[in-house]
């Protein structure tokens, strides 16, 4: 009932709220007056060809094969504390399955603080270098809190931290995109890079439950947790490069 209710929430405010969108007008340069005469420059001019709708042309550029790459590694973990933790503790730590449905519960309400943390930073540092920060801590939540310690305060810990992080992940691409290639390219190119987010989805969710039903044989949550906070890692260095091959120096906000 939880998943109808937010359902009929989302299509109540998204129905509402489409008509109040006002579509984003492309600039038009203003005509000289000539009185209906034109100069011989003007006649052989040539006029400006139409924008495409999609330039798929951007796939083969650098950084969006960089940021796509990141998106697809960052992104697929982002659904597996949710489906992890709640079992991780009652199967591990032996407790109830009311504390489950606490740390999902942790997750969403500290990914709330994560947004506007996320927002607040990036408008000062550069929305590169903090998703770059930010991947970073998400992985430090999986390999550097959950997995070495097997106890109640630090999975609660380690979900905390994940929702200020993990949970600001997709958001953040979103900024990041806007810094390198401008609103006026960020429709089309922001779709081709979640295009990743659901394919990297549905494998990463398939293969974390295929590792903890073979290799952990249903109790043994190690490996399951190595793969997540692995992902995070190499999404990390990944936009390590795109940093560094923009630039250098380490105070530079982009």
């Amino acid at each position: 009932w939880s998943q109808r209710i937010l359902g009929c929430i989302m299509l109540v405010l998204g129905v509402g709220l489409s008509p109040l969108i006002i579509a984003r007008k492309p600039r038009t340069e203003q005509k000289q007056e000539t009185c209906g005469l034109q100069t011989e420059e003007q006649k052989a001019a040539k006029p400006a060809p139409r924008p495409k709708a999609i330039d798929f042309s951007v796939v083969t550029e650098w950084k969006f094969q960089l940021i796509a790459a990141a998106s697809f590694f960052s992104m697929g973990p982002n659904t597996i504390p949710y489906l992890l933790m709640p079992t991780y503790v009652a199967d591990v730590l032996k407790e109830t399955s009311k504390l489950g449905s606490s740390l999902v519960t942790i997750i969403n309400v500290s990914g709330i603080f994560g947004r506007f943390a996320a927002g607040m930073l990036s408008d000062r540092f550069g929305p590169v270098n903090m998703l770059l920060l930010w991947v970073l801590l998400a992985a430090f939540s999986q390999l550097g809190i959950w997995l070495p310690f097997a106890s109640v305060p630090a999975v609660i810990a380690s979900a905390a931290l994940f929702g200020v992080t993990g949970a600001s992940i997709v958001g953040m691409l979103l900024n990041a995109l806007s810094r390198l290639y401008g609103v006026s390219r960020i429709t089309y190119i922001s779709g081709l890079v979640y295009m990743t987010y659901a394919v990297s989805s549905l494998l990463v969710a398939q293969t974390t439950s295929l590792m903890l039903d073979t290799v952990g044989h249903g109790i043994d949550y190690t490996w399951p947790i190595v793969y997540t906070g692995l992902l995070l890692v190499a999404a990390f260095f990944i936009l390590l490069v795109l940093r560094i091959k923009i630039s250098r120096k380490l105070a530079f906000i982009i």
